[in-house]
């Protein structure tokens, strides 16, 4: 059965189902299965009573797609890439991909690609050929300049930036972003892992399924839009974060030293907040479980809809908690 159910998410994960949806298909499988099994059905005969994990999973997607309750709940507007130059272009090698970039003062876009190509644009001035790319058995990556000596091997008057485009039909096993001052911005990206580390830039994700995700930034704030997250572990100094119209299926782990957050029609399971100036903001904010240690940060939560919090832990020397 645990065979069987695996392979059933990873592939409603391969044909882009929203992760609480996926929840409940796997639980509803996993009833009817124990079920099935107390009548006599043995672990072989799965796949016969309740058929082949990557056809069932398709069938699956294309009736919820169908029904406007999953891709297109999740879709945001792309970026325009008219008026830049393309760059580079691949061929996809396999059905499954590990993205990995890495940019210095570059601002750069991830976003779907309208077809089955991979590809790079760019705009602004600057020697191209600085730059190193690859894509081979699967793996995407994208390197900005070197540091030679010391110094980044880049003139002061080189300013790219770079657009990134997948294909929505590659399923992204890994995503990992990394900026050393530049902006980034994502859309309608799915994945089973990500990882962003950015200092001096802002971070838009918006359109998304990141799965199990991990952030740290420095000096940078975060808008969070219509996204599905797995997990989430967050740390970040300085800046601020806004998170609207997002499902976190996982355990949430936010550490702030100066940055506030705010949320806005969320919902999470356990949610554990560490802060030691920044405060906590959430409107339409639901959380099952919150455990919140701050010195001197405040949680403030205002729900329309009543329902039970449960505060497992509170520990602030001088901030105040205000749940209604």
């Amino acid at each position: 059965m645990k065979t069987f159910l695996n392979d059933l998410r990873n592939e409603l994960i391969r044909n882009k189902v929203e992760m609480e949806e996926i929840e409940d298909i796997i639980n509803d499988h996993r009833e009817m299965i124990e079920e099935a099994i107390k009548q006599g059905l043995n672990e072989e005969q799965i796949p016969l009573r309740f058929g082949d994990p990557k056809v069932l999973a398709k069938e699956l997607a294309e009736n919820i797609n169908g029904n406007g309750t999953s891709e297109e709940k999740r879709t945001s507007e792309q970026e325009d890439t008219d008026g830049l130059t393309l760059w580079k272009e691949f061929t996809p090698d396999q059905d499954t991909l590990k993205i990995m970039i890495g940019s210095i003062s570059e601002d750069y876009i991830v976003q779907a690609s309208p077809d089955d190509k991979i590809r790079i644009y760019y705009e602004g001035r600057g020697n191209i050929n600085h730059y190193d790319v690859s894509y081979r058995n699967g793996e995407f990556r994208f390197e900005a300049p070197k540091f030679k000596g010391g110094l980044i091997f880049m003139r002061k008057q080189d300013d790219l930036d770079f657009v990134f485009e997948f294909p929505k039909e590659l399923h992204v096993t890994e995503s990992k972003f990394v900026s050393l001052s530049g902006d980034l911005i994502i859309k309608n990206l799915q994945t089973e892992q990500s990882q962003i580390n950015i200092t001096s830039g802002d971070i838009t994700v918006e359109g998304c399924n990141l799965g199990n995700t991990k952030w740290n930034t420095v000096s940078g704030d975060l808008l969070i839009k219509n996204v599905a997250l797995n997990g989430l572990s967050s740390s970040q100094v300085s800046g601020d974060l806004d998170m609207e119209h997002t499902e976190i299926q996982g355990d949430v782990h936010m550490n702030t030293v100066s940055g506030d957050l705010h949320f806005k029609d969320v919902k999470a399971k356990n949610v554990e907040f560490s802060s030691v100036s920044g405060d906590v903001n959430g409107v339409e904010f639901y959380p099952e479980v919150i455990r919140f240690k701050s010195v001197s940060g405040d949680l403030a939560i205002n729900n329309k809809t009543k329902t039970s919090i449960h505060l497992e832990k509170v520990s602030t020397l001088s901030g105040t908690v205000d749940i209604h």
